[in-house]
């Protein structure tokens, strides 16, 4: 330690070396109104006092005697000297650090350096998100995502969007569950489905049965006709019996000749016919003649209207006139 008023001097001199194994050293060591001290290395110390000399001389610190360089933390000293050897000291304020830009060290942290030529100081620090920007939607098939940004280093992370069941994004869409309707069984419009997640997007709805396309009704047989569903597909038949109208006489019987009547199907056209009996000769036995036709019947059978020659037919003949007489009789 370098007591009190350890050292006085009325000479030029205001350095003064102080081994480094000296740690203290009092405020009054010197006769001077200022003392201040620097490290210069790690086995001196520099001790300089700034005195009065003269109290009436103006001084002139112009001359730069010595500087103690400030760092980016610690203070500097510039020593003035005034030509009457008098020292002045200045304060030289600490640097700052010159920072260098931001960049990531891993998913959470930042760090800078000081750029200043001997510091070496270093800054690690958390990143700070921005509020986040979509950069991939989510869909009904996949997760979407948000890019986050550091506002100091730039750097990103992504996070996960879930997946969002509702946005079927432009994957398309499908029908299942169609079915067509037939002649006799509903159909059904099918439902719409999405292609990314299969999820029922409209649900269908019921097809009536479509009816038969009927044909028109053909004659089948003599009992019967028929018709046939014409829609693809189908094949369904239908058969029913005719409908026969009160007929119409296409052929007149006459006394000879049985005629003949049409009868036709309201239904399908089909037609039928029936026989219509001869009518016989009348008045055979009167005048000879037939009253309807005015054939003359005199050498016909009365019974069956036809000529009989020869003994066989004079036997036939006389059998018939027998049959015809009781025909008459009991008529």
């Amino acid at each position: 330690t370098i007591g009190s008023k350890a050292f006085a001097f009325s000479d030029g001199s205001r350095r003064i070396y102080v081994p480094s194994t000296y740690t203290s050293v009092a405020s009054d060591a010197f006769t001077c109104a200022e003392l201040v001290t620097n490290s210069a290395s790690a086995e001196v110390k520099r001790v300089y006092a700034a005195c009065e000399v003269d109290e009436g001389h103006a001084h002139s610190f112009t001359t730069p005697a010595e500087t103690i360089e400030a760092t980016c933390t610690e203070a500097g000293t510039a020593f003035m000297t005034c030509p009457c050897g008098n020292f002045a000291v200045n304060r030289i304020d600490p640097l700052q650090h010159l920072w260098s830009a931001w960049t990531s060290q891993s998913e959470t942290v930042h760090s800078r350096f000081c750029t200043r030529a001997g510091c070496g100081e270093t800054q690690t620090a958390a990143h700070t998100w921005d509020a986040g920007e979509t950069t991939k939607d989510a869909t009904c098939k996949e997760a979407g995502e948000t890019t986050y940004t550091c506002t100091d280093c730039e750097a990103t992370k992504t996070q996960a969007i879930s997946i969002d069941k509702d946005n079927h994004a432009d994957y398309g869409t499908r029908l299942e569950n169609k079915k067509d309707a037939t002649c006799v069984e509903p159909g059904y419009t099918g439902d719409t489905v999405c292609n990314g997640c299969g999820k029922p997007l409209e649900t269908g709805t019921r097809i009536n049965p479509l009816q038969h396309q009927w044909s028109a009704w053909t004659s089948l047989n003599e009992n019967q006709h028929r018709r046939v569903c014409t829609r693809a597909g189908c094949g369904e038949t239908q058969t029913a019996s005719h409908a026969w109208n009160a007929g119409a006489t296409t052929k007149p019987a006459t006394c000879t000749e049985a005629g003949e009547m049409t009868c036709t199907c309201t239904v399908c056209g089909g037609k039928k016919t029936a026989p219509i009996a001869a009518f016989g000769h009348t008045d055979w036995d009167e005048n000879g003649n037939c009253r309807r036709c005015g054939a003359h019947l005199k050498d016909l059978c009365p019974y069956c209207h036809q000529p009989h020659e020869g003994f066989g037919g004079a036997i036939t003949a006389f059998f018939h006139k027998i049959a015809y007489f009781f025909a008459h009789l009991f008529g």
